[in-house]
C-alpha cells in the first residue's frame, strides 16, 4: 500500500479498491488465470478479439474495513458466470497479514475489442464454469448500447434494468455538479474514456459537495469528531462503452472540455446513522449514464464507531430537500 493510495485519513480511498479489482481482472483473464475456472478449457482472449473489460455493473458492494498506510493486499478473483457478452466475477481484497476482509464486489464486466465494440464470447465458454454458478447477461444490456433509458417504464429501477426512464430527468436531485473531462480525468484516455473508479470518483464529488466542501468535513472532524466513510454501494450501473469525451450515444469526436454532471438524492437511515445517496451521471445531452446507491456511514473519529449524523449536517440536508443545488 503506497500514499497515493490513501486519503486525508491515512486509509484507502474507496475508489482505489476498484482500481485494485481491475488490475486483478485484467491480471486473471489476460494471464491465464481464467483457464483453470475454465476446467482447463483453451481460450486465448487476446486472440478472440478481446482488449478490455468493459464494467457495466457493481453489485453487493461491502467495504468492511479500511485498509491504512502500509498494508499488503491480495485481491481474490472468482469467475461466477458467463453469458452471451458479459462474465460475472466475485472480487474480495483481503489484507495479506491476516486475510482480513476489506472489500468484496460482484462486478459484471463485458469484453471489448481493441476499437471499444462488443468482443464475441464463444458459445463453448458458456457453462464451463468451473463454479456452475449460472449467468446470463442483464436484460437492459441490449438497450443500454446507446442510451441507459428503459423508455416507456417510469417505474423500474432495480437491479434488472440499467437506468429508468424517470432517471434521466431526476427531478428530485437535491445536489448538481459538473464535471469537465480533462484528459486526466479519463483513465482510459480520451478515445476509451472513463472507468468505474472514474465515476466514483465524480460521485464522491458530488456527496462533499452536499455536505458543504472540505471545509465543512474538516469541521465534523475537528469540531464533532464524526468523520463520514462509504461503507457500502448497490446498483451501479454504467452503459457499455464507458464515459467518453464528445460523447452522443457511443459516438466519439474526442472534443476536448466535454462536461458531464452529477446528480444525487439524499436519505438518512439507520436512525440518522447512515447517509444513503441515490446518485446518477449525465451527459452533455442530458441521457443517463450510469448510476448507483452509495451509502456512507458517521464514525467516532477517535473510537471508529457508528454514530449519529450531527445536527448541523442533518439541518444542511432537511434544507437540501426542496430542490436542485448549485
Amino acid at each position: 500500500m503506497y500514499i497515493e493510495h490513501t486519503d486525508a485519513y491515512q486509509v484507502v480511498y474507496h475508489s482505489n479498491y476498484f482500481k485494485f479489482l481491475w488490475r486483478a481482472r485484467e491480471a486473471y483473464v489476460f494471464g491465464g488465470g481464467m483457464a483453470t475456472a475454465l476446467d482447463n478449457l483453451s481460450f486465448d482472449p487476446s486472440a478472440a478479439g478481446w482488449d478490455h473489460l468493459d464494467v457495466v455493473a457493481i453489485d453487493d458492494c461491502k467495504f468492511a474495513q479500511s485498509a491504512v498506510l502500509g498494508d499488503d493486499l491480495i485481491v481474490r478473483t472468482t469467475l461466477v458466470g458467463i453469458g452471451e457478452g458479459t462474465l460475472a466475477m466475485r472480487q474480495e481484497v483481503v489484507r495479506a497479514a491476516d486475510g482480513a476482509l476489506m472489500l468484496a464486489a460482484t462486478v459484471t464486466v463485458a469484453p471489448t475489442d481493441i476499437n471499444g465494440a462488443p468482443a464475441a464470447i464463444p458459445p463453448e465458454l458458456r457453462g464451463a464454469c468451473a463454479s456452475g454458478v449460472g449467468h446470463a447477461d442483464p436484460t437492459w444490456l441490449a438497450e443500454a448500447a446507446a442510451s441507459m433509458s428503459v423508455e416507456g417504464d417510469e417505474s423500474r429501477g432495480d437491479e434488472n434494468t440499467a437506468v429508468s426512464a424517470s432517471d434521466n430527468n431526476f427531478a428530485t436531485a437535491t445536489t448538481e455538479t459538473a464535471v469537465t473531462l480533462f484528459e486526466s480525468e479519463l483513465s482510459l484516455g480520451r478515445t476509451r474514456g472513463a472507468s468505474d473508479a472514474d465515476v466514483l470518483r465524480w460521485f464522491e464529488r458530488d456527496r462533499t459537495e452536499a455536505i458543504g466542501g472540505s471545509d465543512a468535513l474538516s469541521a465534523l472532524k475537528e469540531r464533532d469528531g464524526v468523520i463520514v466513510v462509504v461503507s457500502g454501494m448497490d446498483g451501479f450501473r454504467c452503459r457499455p462503452g464507458n464515459i467518453r469525451s464528445g460523447t452522443s450515444g457511443l459516438t466519439v469526436n474526442n472534443r476536448r472540455m466535454a462536461g458531464v454532471r452529477v446528480r444525487s438524492r439524499v436519505e438518512m437511515r439507520r436512525r440518522n446513522i447512515q447517509v444513503a445517496f441515490t446518485q446518477r451521471l449525465f451527459d452533455e445531452d442530458g441521457a443517463c449514464v450510469a448510476r448507483a446507491e452509495v451509502v456512507c456511514t458517521c464514525l467516532s473519529r477517535d473510537a471508529g464507531r457508528p454514530v449519529k449524523c450531527p445536527d448541523v449536517l442533518l439541518e444542511k440536508f432537511r434544507a437540501m430537500l426542496g430542490g436542485v443545488g448549485g
